[in-house]
């Protein structure tokens, strides 16, 4: 029965065109639904580790640590996905808190007031920074020298001027030592200061660190939380320019080679995959998704919508052409060689 080997003027036998029909067609779809379905609910009831074998995984997660692949996975993050998403956010003025409810904001400030949330080395590497002395700098000189000229002023405005007019000429010399002692004072404030900031600093980072969960330094915490949620999208990312994201491409790129190269990463990544095995691997997938926080079903049928298009993509590879030709020839001749209908 050769004639059932027979092709059509396409190259493929007719039971292979009509193989193709058939699973891309109405009934095929219709067919998928269920299918996505059935599979989710076997493998679901499947060992991690029988669905991911540890070595598997392995070879899998270290042939992706290559300087010339990992960077693959974060570029299109850095080129396409942070430009579309600063695009869309410079125009939402509305505040962010309208995506967070009254519930959630209230736990996001307990969670800023906290006790032990900040260590203390940030708060003294903020009180080390040059800035910062710059700043304490400039108020310790105001205040001393507003404090420095309060009392010849003082003692200036007692002067009995109204009552002894002959002694005006006083008045002016008083003047003149005021002044004269505003000139004097400039330098010494500042020689002081030379030193005097670094101390008056490392007292302020202790003072910061003594009182770093005190109910002020709480409040202080929250009021950031609620700033945050009262600006909008459009706000917070105004300093962020197309320039600086292109700018961002290359830095994240000689950081993920850089990771590559390094043999603790290999060492972590093996790590987290024997632990996945360690915790994971005897139960079944659905037990696994529960112990990390999935607990849904599934929408089997979005999922099916969703991967329906690929698999009629895929059915047109001439590859899988080939590959179902050869299923179908292969059924043909066990058919004509080998199966014996029983009589």
């Amino acid at each position: 029965m050769v004639s059932r080997l027979n092709t059509d003027d396409t190259g493929l036998h007719p039971l292979t065109e009509w193989l193709v029909r058939r699973l891309t067609g109405p009934r095929g779809r219709q067919d998928w639904n269920r299918l996505v379905e059935a599979a989710w609910r076997h493998t679901s009831t499947i060992p991690l580790r029988t669905l991911m074998p540890t070595e598997t995984l392995r070879d899998v997660v270290l042939a992706q640590l290559r300087p010339d692949r990992l960077p693959d996975f974060l570029r299109p993050i850095t080129r396409s996905l942070l430009p579309r998403l600063l695009e869309l956010h410079r125009n939402d003025d509305a505040p962010l808190g309208r995506w967070v409810p009254d519930t959630a904001r209230g736990a996001l400030e307990r969670l800023a007031s906290r006790p032990g949330l900040i260590h203390e080395d940030w708060i003294r590497a903020l009180f080390r920074q040059r800035v910062a002395e710059a700043v304490m700098a400039d108020a310790l000189y105001r205040g001393i020298r507003d404090f420095s000229t309060i009392m010849p002023r003082l003692m200036l405005s007692l002067m009995p001027t109204q009552r002894f007019s002959r002694l005006g000429g006083a008045t002016i010399i008083g003047k003149r030592i005021v002044e004269e002692l505003e000139k004097k004072l400039e330098p010494e404030i500042k020689t002081f200061l030379e030193g005097g900031t670094k101390k008056a600093l490392s007292r302020a980072a202790d003072f910061a660190v003594e009182h770093k969960d005190d109910e002020a330094a709480k409040a202080f915490r929250r009021n950031i939380v609620q700033f945050v949620l009262s600006k909008s999208p459009s706000f917070h990312v105004q300093g962020v320019s197309e320039d600086m994201l292109a700018d961002l491409e290359p830095i994240v790129t000689m950081i993920t080679k850089h990771m590559a190269t390094r043999e603790e990463t290999h060492r972590l990544a093996i790590h987290a995959i024997e632990e996945i095995d360690r915790v994971y691997g005897d139960m079944t997938l659905a037990e696994a998704l529960r112990a990390v926080g999935y607990d849904s079903e599934p929408d089997h049928q979005a999922w099916a919508s969703l991967t329906w298009p690929v698999l009629v993509e895929c059915m047109k590879a001439p590859e899988i052409r080939v590959w179902l030709e050869e299923l179908v020839r292969d059924f043909l001749e066990f058919f004509e060689t080998e199966y014996r209908p029983s009589s």
